[in-house]
C-alpha cells in the first residue's frame, strides 16, 4: 500500500500545484490506505472545497479528510 499511497499523494499534490486557484496555498497531502489527508491553510471556503474536489476526483482515492484551515486576516490596514 505504501507505494500506492505515495503515488496518490504525488498525483493530488501536482494537481493542486497546477491549479491556479490553489497553487499559492501551502497545502500538504498525506495518504494512508487510499485516504487522502489535506492539511494547511487557504484563504476562502471555495479554495477549501476545490482542494477537496481535486483529491476526491483523483483515481485511487477512497476517501478524503479535509483538515484545511483559513488564514486569519488582520483588520488593520
Amino acid at each position: 500500500m505504501k507505494l500506492q499511497d505515495d503515488l496518490l499523494c504525488k498525483r493530488i499534490g501536482s494537481a493542486i500545484k497546477e491549479d491556479g486557484f490553489l497553487s499559492h496555498c501551502p497545502i500538504t497531502v498525506n495518504c494512508l490506505n487510499g485516504t487522502a489527508y489535506l492539511r494547511g491553510k487557504v484563504e476562502t471556503p471555495e479554495q477549501r472545497i476545490e482542494a477537496e474536489r481535486i483529491a476526491r476526483h483523483t483515481y485511487g482515492v477512497k476517501s478524503v479528510v479535509n483538515e484545511l484551515g483559513f488564514y486569519r486576516h488582520s483588520l488593520r490596514g
